[in-house]
């Protein structure tokens, strides 16, 4: 698939336009350079020249269809990109990194006895410094979680952030 991002906005991009509601974008990240093998990796990987592209097309339809306030990301490298990306194309100077929206780390998919760490926000500001390093997350996933517990963790993350 070329670009692998989707825009689920509730009521469409004039929701945004209503006085006293607001709309909630959720982007998957610009395609990553190689596909994650289960049990063997890797788990945080780069994204592909595709998903840059990628990446820049979410930023532009984000632009011209609402008025972005916020940006959250999880801490994987290329939900990170994809953010930094969006961020100085729409000039919306901070994104916020929230673990709670860390995708499931199921040991089928990693292999190994730990789930993957990704750096601290003190590392990652240096490659992306548009990081906010004062916002803290809402909530952390606990290791090899069941899915249900992603889901409600994932689930329980967005509605405290469309609030």
């Amino acid at each position: 698939e070329k670009a692998s991002t989707t825009m689920a906005p509730t009521e469409g991009a004039e929701a945004a336009e209503v006085e006293g509601q607001q709309s909630v974008y959720i982007a998957r990240y610009g395609l990553p350079e190689a596909a994650l093998v289960e049990g063997i990796g890797p788990f945080d990987m780069e994204l592909a020249s595709e998903g840059l592209v990628a990446a820049s097309e979410l930023a532009r339809f984000l632009k011209e269809n609402g008025s972005i306030k916020h940006i959250f990301t999880s801490p994987f490298k290329r939900a990170l990109h994809t953010a930094a990306i969006v961020s100085r194309e729409i000039e919306l100077p901070k994104v916020n990194i929230e673990e709670g929206l860390t995708e499931w780390q199921c040991p089928e998919l990693i292999g190994g006895d730990s789930p993957y760490q990704p750096p601290s926000v003190v590392h990652l500001i240096e490659r992306f410094p548009e990081l906010n390093g004062k916002y803290e997350s809402i909530t952390k996933p606990v290791p090899f979680e069941t899915e249900q517990e992603m889901a409600g963790r994932v689930g329980g993350v967005a509605r405290i952030l469309a609030d």
